[in-house]
């Protein structure tokens, strides 16, 4: 559990540092932006259209418009990521236990659910 907790979290980091953007920002954009966009993605290949993508980049670039400061808005949600994660730790799960499970087995499992669809359907 914390061996992927610790290589995810190492990822992030040295993909902040190389990029240049904080590690909030980097986070913010794998499991808000490219990940949520790879499911819809393989979503739209199994029901056979492309709504569902052409919907979210539109979303999307609505939020590229109105946000100002984009370090700072992915500070935000980052925080409130964070506070989701101590709620769940007072209702007797473990943070690092609910991170891993929700940042890393749930997203991995959906997309590999999807492909299995998309390439047997």
């Amino acid at each position: 559990m914390h061996r992927a907790y610790r290589s995810v979290y190492r990822a992030l980091r040295r993909t902040a540092a190389w990029t240049g953007l904080t590690f909030e920002a980097v986070s913010v954009t794998a499991y808000f932006i490219v990940l949520p966009f790879v499911t819809i993605c393989l979503l739209d290949m199994v029901l056979e259209f492309h709504l569902l993508k052409t919907v979210y980049v539109g979303i999307l670039i609505v939020l590229f418009l109105t946000v100002r400061g984009f370090q700072r808005f992915c500070i935000s949600v980052f925080d409130g990521s964070v506070e989701l994660l101590k709620k769940l730790e007072s209702a007797g799960i473990p943070y690092v236990r609910a991170s891993v499970f929700l940042g890393v087995e749930l997203p991995l499992a959906v997309t590999l659910a999807l492909i299995v669809v998309a390439l047997v359907g």
